[in-house]
């Protein structure tokens, strides 16, 4: 994958954890609210870079993420990256997320595939 943003400098980029350049689907919350559908723009196995077309979540707030993982369980099972996590930096398009937990749940509903029961 490419990505879209080339690193830092690391005089200017601080952070310790190897990011990855992706583009996922994914939803979040803040509190009881709804929820809101935006994109994983990088990801590390500390925390991860939302774009969002809207308003961002207050810095320090306590956020949910719901992430539609790429691979299929046993090819036939979808998977979810559920986060719970602090926004740690927010910007004009986009915030950051620090992960407290995550977790890998599957979707309970089985993808189709070419096969006949």
């Amino acid at each position: 994958m490419e990505s879209r943003n080339p690193p830092l400098p690391s005089s200017l980029d601080h952070r310790k954890r190897q990011r990855f350049a992706v583009d996922l689907s994914l939803k979040w919350r803040t509190g009881h609210c709804e929820f809101f559908a935006s994109r994983a723009r990088n990801i590390s196995s500390h925390g991860m870079a939302i774009t969002i077309a809207g308003a961002a979540p207050t810095l320090g707030a306590v956020i949910e993420v719901i992430v539609d993982w790429p691979v299929l369980l046993d090819d036939t099972m979808g998977l979810q990256l559920w986060i719970l996590g602090t926004v740690v930096r927010c910007g004009a398009n986009e915030f950051a997320v620090r992960y407290r937990r995550h977790e890998i749940k599957t979707k309970g509903v089985r993808a189709l595939t070419g096969r006949q029961a």
